[in-house]
């Protein structure tokens, strides 16, 4: 093809692919510019297919492993019938899947909670209006920002950063919510030294507020805290550490452009140790 523009006429998944532009020019012997690659999908509803079950493939690994009813990949055309999905004019246009936490062990039924990172194929799914993925374990979520069709979109209550949202803030979107982020850590540290808590969360005008609960004894964790002065960066230091600063450390993290979202890492509980010298004496009735 030559030509400073290709027109695809009745674009359909053979057209699929990257569309490379070549460019020279007489006077410039062996010289040749090349543009970087135009990736071209179609939008189907077998593209949607195909997103839902690359969705469902990252997101069913967890604790409680869930098969949605009518989910298949038999080489059938997604319906209805599929748990949590409606389709119209040959497009997926709702998915529905909030977490289900299911008390009664008697009746056979599932809990359903979709836990892991949503792919980027997820994307794909360009036709949808509804999305419902509330309250489960998600911990990452592509940039959905060209949904033109979309009118409510809840993500809130997964395990997900700023980095997911941003994208998205300007489509009808419920973000908070969202759950404590990170892993809770139990650890002991030598008197006197040095020990750095952080956040695994970094970007740009992320804004990081640090704050302690002081141990009390018999209790693994304080979630009784106060901010900590001038303790606003991703990293804190707890210089020699003694039994006033034993106790519950965490971090809120906010970001000006997601406004009504802040998110708080998990606990990280710390104790200090020493040896202990010295002799224990008895008094006159043979008390310690």
């Amino acid at each position: 093809l030559t030509g400073s523009q290709v027109v695809i006429s009745a674009a359909d998944t053979p057209n699929e692919g990257e569309y490379v532009l070549a460019t020279t020019n007489t006077n410039y012997p062996g010289v040749t510019l090349y543009t970087r690659p135009f990736n071209v999908k179609v939008s189907t509803l077998e593209r949607d297919k195909r997103a839902l079950l690359s969705f469902l493939n990252a997101t069913n690994n967890g604790d409680f492993p869930y098969n949605p009813a009518g989910w298949v990949d038999d080489g059938s055309d997604i319906t209805s019938d599929w748990e949590g999905i409606t389709v119209a004019n040959n497009r997926v246009t709702r998915v529905e899947l909030p977490a289900f936490i299911d008390t009664d062990l008697s009746d056979g039924n599932q809990s359903r909670i979709l836990d892991g990172p949503v792919p980027r194929a997820f994307a794909d799914l360009s036709g949808l209006e509804v999305l419902n993925l509330e309250s489960n374990f998600l911990r990452s979520f592509p940039d959905i920002s060209t949904w033109s069709n979309a009118t409510a979109i809840n993500i809130s209550r997964n395990r997900l950063a700023f980095k997911d949202i941003l994208p998205n803030v300007d489509l009808p979107i419920d973000y908070a919510p969202q759950r404590r982020f990170g892993v809770t850590l139990y650890d002991t540290i030598d008197a006197g030294e040095n020990y750095i808590v952080s956040i695994d969360m970094s970007g740009p005008d992320l804004e990081y507020q640090w704050q302690f609960g002081r141990y009390v004894p018999g209790q693994p964790f304080n979630n009784d805290v106060y901010e900590i002065p001038y303790a606003n960066s991703r990293l804190y230091t707890i210089e020699a550490i003694n039994y006033a600063k034993m106790g519950t450390f965490r971090v809120d993290v906010t970001h000006p452009d997601v406004p009504g979202l802040t998110i708080t890492g998990r606990n990280k509980n710390l104790l200090a140790k020493t040896e202990v010298f010295g002799t224990v004496f008895a008094d006159g009735q043979g008390t310690l």
